[in-house]
């Protein structure tokens, strides 16, 4: 994107593709940003060059837009895809969508897959799983919610736990995905920030 003589990439400069996995069979697969009127995702053959949309319908006559993507064991696609969770079955192309239930966080823009198949995905106070099998999703909140910490990416350990980052706390969630549990682990805070910072602005009493 930055050799404007290929083209402009998306409506913003920075914008467009973003996260690419690769298949079983090759191919890529490409979570594609917002406001692109034909794709959510797309699927590049490295041997031809050939290019393949997938779009679920946005607003506007827009594609709804992704930003994480990850292959499951099964080859089945799973992305972000404006708050819900998107997946194209590799094999038959087939897609589909599932939304978090009412009351539940949205689905944001990081996303792993464990060794079972579920699905963990960052949302913007910890973190959801979705188990294929019974299409269902289990929530995780952060324990530390104040402040202006937000989740980011994501994770799945050895013995299929969901892990997130916390901006600006410090810590790191973790979600059991077999009990539902919810725990977070400290971090050391970064030594000699202090010194670099400037110092907080007085309010006023009025």
């Amino acid at each position: 994107g930055s050799d404007w003589m290929e083209g402009v990439p998306s409506a913003y400069e920075a914008r467009g593709s973003h996260d690419a996995e690769v298949d079983q069979d090759g191919f890529v697969w490409i979570a594609d940003a917002q406001d692109n009127p034909v794709r959510t995702v797309a699927r590049l053959d490295p041997k031809t060059g050939e290019l393949r949309n997938f779009k679920f319908e946005g607003q506007h006559g827009m594609a709804q837009g992704s930003h994480g993507i990850v292959i499951d064991q099964k080859g089945r696609a799973w992305f972000n895809s404006d708050g819900g969770l998107g997946m194209v079955d590799t094999k038959t192309l087939q897609m589909e969508r599932f939304q978090p239930p009412r009351g539940m966080d949205s689905v944001g823009g990081t996303l792993d897959v464990n060794a079972d198949g579920v699905v963990c995905v960052s949302t913007g106070s910890g973190a959801l799983g979705f188990d294929p099998e019974t299409k269902k999703f289990s929530e995780f909140v952060s324990k530390s919610r104040g402040g202006n910490g937000r989740t980011y990416g994501v994770g799945v350990d050895s013995n299929g736990n969901c892990w997130w980052a916390q901006m600006n706390y410090d810590k790191l969630g973790v979600g059991n995905l077999k009990t539902g549990e919810t725990t977070e682990v400290g971090l050391e805070p970064g030594r000699g920030v202090e010194s670099i910072l400037t110092a907080p602005p007085v309010k006023s009493a009025g």
